[in-house]
C-alpha cells in the first residue's frame, strides 16, 4: 500500500497541504469527487467501492445534495491561501478543485479522524462508516464520540445506505479513467516521475476488468522497477517458498544425524547411562 501522503501529527494539520497535479481529471459528479479524494489519499477506488458510496453519502449529507459547491465536498474548514469562509463555522471556499481534494484529504488524515479514514482504507460498508465517523471528529467539535459527532455518524450511515445505484455515476472523464498511474499523485513529494499519469493498465473506474495486471504496473512504476506479472510474481514466490522448507528440512536432518552420533558413541563409553 503506497502511504499516506497527507499525514499530520495529532490533531493540528498543517497549513499548506502539497497540491494534486494536473494528471487527475476534474471531477463532475459525487462519485468523481469521491473517487478524486480517494486516489489523491492513495486508495483505489476500483478495490474500494464502498469507500466511494461513503464518500459520496458524505458530500450529500454536507451539501444537502450531490451537488458540490464552492470546491469543497465535505466542507472543510481547512484554510489555504485564496480561500474564504463562507459561514460562521469557517467552511471553506477553495479557489480550486484541487485546493478543495487536498484539503479534504489533509483534514480526513489528521489524529482525531483517524477512525474516518481507517474505515476508507478498509472499503467499510456505510453503516461501518458512519460508526467510524462517530468516533473521530469531522464536526470539528473538539473530541471524538461526543454525542454531535455520534449523531452526525448516526445521519450519514442511514443517508449512505439509503442513496440510489445512480449516486454512484460517474462522468466519462472518471469512468475512463485507469486509476493505478495516478494513485497519491501529488507534486512535491518526490514521486512525481515515477507515478505514471497515463494509462498504465487495462482496469478503469468504469470497467475493473484487468486489475491484476494494471496493479502490478502501477506499484511497478511507483515503486521504480520492471513490471512483472502476478503469474511470475507467485511463481518466484513459490520457488523460494519450497528453496527455504528444503533448507529447513536439510537443517535439522543434519542435526538429528549429529544428536544420533553423539548419543551412540556416549552409550559406548557409558557416559549417558541416564538416557
Amino acid at each position: 500500500m503506497l502511504p499516506d501522503l497527507f499525514s499530520t501529527t495529532g490533531s493540528a494539520p498543517v497549513s499548506h497541504p502539497t497540491t494534486i497535479s494536473g494528471g487527475l481529471p476534474k471531477p463532475i459528479t459525487a462519485a468523481d469527487w469521491a473517487s478524486a479524494m480517494l486516489l489523491a489519499a492513495g486508495i483505489n477506488p476500483i478495490t474500494h467501492p464502498n469507500s466511494v458510496i461513503d464518500l459520496v453519502g458524505q458530500i450529500q449529507l454536507e451539501h444537502g445534495s450531490t451537488t458540490v459547491t464552492d470546491n469543497n465536498p465535505l466542507y472543510s474548514t481547512l484554510k489555504l491561501p485564496g480561500s474564504h469562509s463562507i459561514n460562521s463555522v469557517g467552511v471553506q471556499s477553495y479557489a480550486t478543485w484541487q485546493d478543495g481534494i487536498a484539503a479534504n484529504v489533509q483534514l480526513m488524515q489528521q489524529g482525531i479522524d483517524a477512525p474516518m479514514y481507517k474505515a476508507l482504507q478498509d472499503n467499510a460498508n456505510g453503516t461501518a462508516y458512519g460508526k467510524a465517523l462517530s468516533l473521530s471528529d469531522w464536526e470539528g467539535l473538539g473530541g471524538a464520540s461526543l454525542p454531535a459527532n455520534v449523531s452526525y455518524g448516526n445521519s450519514l450511515a442511514n443517508v449512505i445506505n439509503s442513496l440510489p445505484k445512480s449516486a454512484a455515476t460517474l462522468s466519462a472523464q472518471y469512468k475512463n479513467l485507469d486509476p493505478t498511474g495516478l494513485l497519491g499523485q501529488i507534486v512535491g513529494l518526490g514521486t512525481l516521475g515515477a507515478l505514471s499519469t497515463g494509462s498504465v493498465g487495462t482496469g478503469t473506474l468504469g470497467d475493473p476488468g484487468g486489475l491484476p495486471g494494471a496493479v502490478t504496473s502501477g506499484l511497478a512504476k511507483a515503486l521504480g522497477i520492471p513490471t512483472i506479472p502476478w503469474a511470475t510474481v507467485g511463481g518466484i514466490a513459490l520457488a523460494v517458498l519450497i528453496g527455504l522448507i528444503g533448507l529447513y528440512i536439510m537443517f535439522h536432518t543434519q542435526i538429528d544425524k549429529g544428536i544420533t552420533t553423539v548419543v551412540k558413541t556416549g552409550a559406548k563409553a557409558g557416559e549417558v547411562a541416564a538416557v
